[in-house]
């Protein structure tokens, strides 16, 4: 088969693949398989399917919630979290965000990007949402931990979470109650005030040890 321009740009121009080395086939629903580069025709990577298809391994899940912060930041995010196992974000525009317009379709790239960068074969689902109160009425039931500075300690678990973040600024006082009353627990990474997108990586990390 032969690859897309932008997946074809990442394997020969990027990663810099040579022709003949094995690769790993994956379709961004689950499912993979053990491939090999055969050559290039002009600019665009061909491959074939050396094994046969098989289930993606399966991390946590590991919702992120986000007041969406700057386009660096955000962006920023969506790599770094996908390289850690996140499985859904679920980007809002909070009381104090800067950042203006939701552009799903960017996003989806950068997370597909990222996920052939690292070698997984499930793509995180980015799923935009108009305000906190309509994000928080499309959570899983999972354990729920809001960040804020100063609170007691993130305690990771192995059955996943939902993480609830805020943007530049932090969530506002009555977004953290909203947050409460929806069952979060209020949760800290340090005795400093982090940026929004080292707060994300931070907490994401502390779930990797559970990913598979």
């Amino acid at each position: 088969m032969t690859l897309d321009a932008p997946t074809s740009h990442h394997l020969l121009r990027v990663c810099l693949v040579p022709r003949g080395k094995p690769v790993v086939l994956f379709d961004g629903n689950g499912s993979e398989c053990d491939g090999r580069l055969i050559d290039a025709d002009g600019a665009l990577a061909v491959v074939e399917a050396t094994g046969s298809t098989r289930l993606a391994a399966a991390g946590l899940p590991l919702v992120l919630l986000m007041g969406l912060p700057r386009k660096p930041a955000w962006e920023r995010v969506l790599r770094m979290g996908t390289e850690l196992g996140a499985t859904r974000f679920l980007p809002f525009p909070a009381e104090r965000s800067v950042a203006k317009g939701l552009h799903p379709a960017r996003w989806e790239k950068i997370v597909a990007a990222a996920a052939g960068q690292c070698g997984r074969g499930d793509l995180p689902t980015v799923e935009p949402r108009s305000n906190l109160a309509e994000a928080l009425s499309h959570l899983p039931n999972l354990p729920r931990q809001v960040l804020v500075p100063g609170a007691q300690a993130l305690a990771p678990s192995s059955d996943g979470a939902v993480l609830l973040i805020g943007p530049e600024g932090g969530l506002s006082p009555s977004e953290v109650d909203a947050a409460v009353l929806a069952g979060f627990t209020p949760t800290g990474l340090s005795g400093w005030t982090l940026r929004a997108d080292t707060a994300a990586v931070a907490a994401l990390s502390a779930y990797s040890i559970f990913t598979v």
